[in-house]
């Protein structure tokens, strides 16, 4: 018997699952901060008052970070 192929197999099936358990929180994260980032520029109170606009920032910058970081 060959135990090689089986502790490649293991090592496989861990890498899917770890692939799966952290994309699958990211991807949820991602859709959060899409729709609270159109939320914040739907209307026209949150597009003038200062306090929106620097979440509006804050809020595209961790989605531009967190895009990066799960396609690299």
């Amino acid at each position: 018997t060959n135990i090689t192929a089986g502790l490649q197999y293991q090592g496989l099936l861990g890498i899917v699952m770890f692939s799966i358990l952290t994309s699958v929180p990211c991807c949820v994260f991602l859709f959060i901060n899409g729709t609270m980032l159109f939320t914040l520029r739907s209307k026209l109170v949150f597009r003038e008052t200062s306090r929106y606009i620097l979440l509006y920032n804050l809020l595209f910058a961790d989605t531009v970070l967190l895009a990066q970081s799960q396609l690299l």
